[in-house]
């Protein structure tokens, strides 16, 4: 595991990550699965979701469009992508993701396994 690594293209996870390159990590790694995602660039980009959830939700009120549809659309692959490197940081397969499935307590046991701490690649 590398600290070094600021790169927006290796599959290293980049620990200790600002707002800034978390959420231009998110974006650029779209459909990237494989390699490993810290918990500061998980919570970043989590943050910055939430962050721009408030808006999107004000506009569909205020002009009846429905635009949320569309940002969830084009939002729940890369929030998929990031979800599985988050989960191989912690050292567990990214199909738990699947587990957020499971009505009410799916959603809990993801939110928690989101915080467990990075383990080596070798202690999985």
């Amino acid at each position: 595991m590398t600290y070094e690594s600021t790169g927006f293209f290796t599959r290293d996870a980049l620990y200790g990550a600002s707002p800034a390159q978390a959420v231009g990590r998110f974006f650029v790694r779209y459909f990237n699965f494989l390699g490993r995602a810290s918990v500061s660039e998980f919570w970043w980009v989590f943050g910055f979701l939430v962050l721009i959830s408030v808006p999107i939700s004000a506009i569909d009120q205020h002009y009846g469009v429905n635009i949320k549809l569309v940002v969830k659309g084009f939002l729940a692959m890369p929030v998929v992508s990031l979800i599985f490197r988050r989960l191989h940081d912690s050292g567990r397969t990214g199909f738990l993701c699947l587990i957020g499935f499971i009505p009410v307590f799916g959603g809990l046991a993801l939110l928690f396994m989101m915080c467990l701490p990075t383990r080596e690649r070798g202690t999985l």
